[in-house]
C-alpha cells in the first residue's frame, strides 16, 4: 500500500511516496512506520513513524536509509545540526475528506517547511516511479534534423517581414531558389506547415537558369527562400519612411564619429570610450543595412 504526502514549497509541489513496510501500518491508515522516496530519484531515504495523539497526525524520523546526511545543518533554531533520528519532520495534519491535511511538513534537505497533505495512493501510482530517464535508443536524429530545418525556414521568413515592415498576419508569395533534393522534399513534406505558420502560399521552386524577381533573401544552407516585394508594399511610403530612418541614422554616426575625433573624449575612461566605438560600428552596419534596402525598394 501506498500513501502519497504532499507538500508546496514555494508553489513548487514537493511529492514524497510513503510505503508501508510490513506488520508496521494499517491497511486504510497512514498510522505506523514508512519508508520514504527521494522524489528526484525514487531512492529509499528514511523510515518515519506516524502517530496520532488527540486527532492530529505527527511523523517522526525513527532510521536513516542512506548516508547522505546525519543531521539537520538547514534546518534554522533549535533543529539547527540536530541529528534527524529521532527528529519531527511532519505535524498537526487532521482528517479531511479520505485523507489528511492542514498539517506542516520539514524537508530537512533545505530545512524549509510547508504545508502538508496526506493522500492514500490506490494502485499502481505513478508516485511509485522514480523519475524517468532518456532513453538515448529511441532519439529520432531525422525527426529533430527536420524541425531544424522548419525553424529556420520559418525564422527566414519572419526576418524578411521584419525588414520590409510587411504585416505579420499577410500570406506571402515565396519563391525557392538553389534547393537540394532534400530542400524539396521537406518542403513538399511540411507545407502545410509552412503556409500555416509562417503566413506564406504554396511555394514555388525556381528552375536552375530561370531568373528571380527583385525580392528579399534569408539564406537556409544553400537554399535561398525569395520573397518578392512587388505589389506587397505601398513604394512610395516605403521609400519615404526608410529615407527618415537614413537620415537620422547619418544624423547620430555624424554625431558620434565627431564625439570620437575629439582628443578630449579620448581622455575619458576607457569603458566610456570603447561604448562610443561600438555604438559607432553598430550604426554604420545599420546604415548600410538601410541603405541596400532603399536600393532594393527604389529597384521595383
Amino acid at each position: 500500500m501506498t500513501f502519497r504526502l504532499l507538500g508546496y514549497f514555494c508553489a513548487v509541489a514537493l511529492f514524497a511516496v510513503m510505503h508501508a513496510i510490513p506488520a508496521s501500518a494499517d491497511a486504510a491508515s497512514p498510522l505506523g512506520k514508512w519508508r520514504t522516496f527521494d522524489p528526484d530519484t525514487g531512492a529509499p531515504k528514511t523510515v518515519v513513524e506516524i502517530t496520532e495523539t488527540g486527532g492530529t497526525l505527527t511523523g517522526t524520523v525513527v532510521e536513516l536509509l542512506d548516508d547522505d546526511e546525519t543531521t539537520c545543518s538547514k534546518c534554522d533554531g533549535a533543529r539547527k545540526n540536530q541529528p534527524l533520528v529521532g527528529m519531527v519532520i511532519l505535524w498537526d495534519l487532521t482528517p479531511k475528506g479520505s485523507g489528511w491535511a492542514g498539517g506542516t511538513i520539514l524537508r530537512p534537505a533545505n530545512g524549509r517547511t510547508a504545508n502538508a497533505s496526506i493522500e492514500l495512493a490506490d494502485g499502481e501510482s505513478i508516485m511509485r516511479r522514480p523519475y524517468p530517464l532518456a532513453d538515448s535508443s529511441r532519439i529520432d536524429e531525422d525527426a529533430e534534423a527536420d524541425i531544424e530545418w522548419l525553424k529556420a525556414f520559418i525564422m527566414g521568413v519572419r526576418q524578411i517581414r521584419g525588414e520590409m515592415n510587411l504585416p505579420p498576419g499577410k500570406s506571402l508569395p515565396v519563391y525557392i531558389q538553389a534547393a537540394s533534393k532534400q530542400d524539396m522534399e521537406r518542403t513538399r513534406r511540411m507545407q502545410p506547415l509552412l503556409t500555416f505558420l509562417a503566413r506564406i502560399e504554396a511555394p514555388w521552386f525556381l528552375e536552375v537558369d530561370e531568373a528571380a524577381p527583385k525580392a528579399a533573401v534569408a539564406l537556409l544552407g544553400e537554399m535561398k527562400i525569395l520573397v518578392p516585394m512587388k505589389d506587397l508594399i505601398d513604394k512610395d511610403a516605403e521609400l519615404a519612411r526608410l529615407g527618415k530612418l537614413v537620415a537620422k541614422l547619418e544624423s547620430d554616426l555624424a554625431k558620434g564619429e565627431a564625439q570620437l575625433s575629439n582628443p578630449n573624449f579620448t581622455k575619458a575612461p576607457e569603458a566610456v570610450v570603447n561604448g562610443a566605438r561600438q555604438r559607432v560600428a553598430r550604426q554604420r552596419e545599420d546604415l548600410a543595412a538601410l541603405r541596400e534596402q532603399l536600393a532594393t525598394i527604389s529597384a521595383l
